[in-house]
């Protein structure tokens, strides 16, 4: 990020809980919520947060997903099941279904909403753009949340009882953050307990953290961008429009529009920016001692030195130029993209961890993931309706 700020370190996460806390039910004084995470971009793919679900605050480790609209837990189904119980799975008490006559019901089945028997349990699938489903029904249960002035809250939220998936779901289930109503942060804002705002920091090295509210968002230095999105019924982090920057000149590559996901590990470029990209790194590395390999899993695009192995990204950051997203609609606000935020570096080799959305009918091609905002603070403002960042120690939070 452009500038510095101060920053003053914290205890560690753990030493944040305040050995004589007091349980509170309904609304209090606002606070934020703060959460320690696990995980990586890579190989894990995703971050993960501790959830405490119930009235014996089970844990449920939830993968971090500003792309998704509901927080939702692997569980059992149906009922009977009770008698040979799952390991890890929730299991929802029987006062806890929602109804198909609550309105949050209507939310999560949006068009697909049927409600013949007002008194049914509300079901829905979820679809994502990797094609894997999610079927499941609407429940509410007390979750236990630890505000970051040491106090215990038990908040009764609306969730998802996902009682059958389809693909590569890890973890016990998803953590939503997305802007809709169903969202973590919207609906402890309903309750009056946070300011609507979430903000996490993912660390290269692993872990990080997580906060709802608003007392750790720093006072200063941060890039802040509209909120600009209309896709997914206005739920998503989006902005724009953002010309692309190589090795910070222009491209004339303009008018994208970019989602900020934390549900996704790697970045995406719809197909003409995505080509143009690799046009402007191929074209850089010409006359240099990488040339292209074999793809690598899931990544198409790789480099190889071609006298000796790549130990570290030290051994080609000479060789790689910056990429800079620039929100043209805003004065002098970039995210730039250094070589760690858009290489990973597969076995000895390294690949370009930006994808190509090619022909796929996806709603929002062009999409920030994990990856490319790792060792970043970065900012979800619902109340001022922007998205900020800011470059950060992601092993601690950060204080006014």
């Amino acid at each position: 990020m452009e500038g510095k700020r101060l920053i003053i370190v914290l205890p560690s996460m753990m030493m944040i809980v305040v050995l004589l806390c007091t349980i509170f039910e309904g609304s209090l004084a606002t606070s934020s919520i703060v959460f320690s995470l696990s995980g990586n971009a890579y190989p894990k793919g995703a971050y993960f947060v501790d959830i405490h679900i119930g009235d014996q605050a089970e844990p449920f480790e939830l993968h971090v997903d500003t792309g998704s609209s509901l927080t939702w837990v692997k569980c059992v189904e149906p009922f009977e099941n009770y008698a040979q119980p799952q390991e890890g799975l929730y299991k929802p008490p029987k006062h806890s279904i929602v109804q198909c006559q609550d309105p949050l019901c209507a939310v999560v089945q949006g068009k697909k909403y049927n409600c013949e028997n007002t008194t049914n349990r509300c079901d829905y699938i979820f679809e994502y753009d990797d094609g894997s489903l999610a079927h499941g029904y609407l429940v509410n249960d007390h979750f236990h949340l630890r505000l970051f002035n040491g106090s215990i809250i038990r908040s009764l939220l609306v969730f998802g009882c996902g009682y059958k998936q389809t693909g590569a779901f890890d973890g016990a289930g998803i953590f939503g953050l997305s802007r809709g109503p169903l969202g973590f942060s919207s609906q402890i804002h309903s309750q009056g307990l946070t300011q609507q705002v979430t903000s996490h920091c993912l660390s290269s090295r692993g872990g990080g953290f997580l906060f709802i509210g608003d007392d750790l968002v720093p006072p200063s230095g941060i890039s802040w961008t509209p909120i600009t999105s209309t896709s997914n019924h206005g739920q998503d982090y989006g902005s724009g429009p953002v010309e692309l920057l190589f090795n910070g000149s222009s491209t004339q590559v303009r008018g994208l529009q970019f989602i900020f996901d934390s549900g996704s590990d790697l970045s995406y470029l719809n197909h003409p920016p995505y080509q143009d990209t690799l046009d402007w790194i191929s074209d850089a590395l010409k006359r240099t001692p990488l040339i292209r390999t074999q793809p690598m899993g899931i990544f198409p695009i790789c480099w190889k030195h071609n006298k000796s192995p790549i130990r570290s990204f030290d051994d080609v950051k000479n060789y790689f130029k910056s990429l800079t997203l620039n929100f043209t609609n805003v004065p002098n606000v970039k995210l730039n993209l250094p070589v760690h935020a858009y290489l990973i570096r597969v076995g000895v080799n390294v690949c370009l961890a930006i994808l190509d959305c090619g022909q796929v009918d996806v709603e929002n091609p062009n999409v920030i993931g994990v990856f490319s905002m790792q060792d970043k603070l970065m900012i979800y403002d619902n109340v001022n309706h922007r998205i900020g960042w800011a470059s950060s120690n992601c092993n601690m939070p950060a204080w006014r």
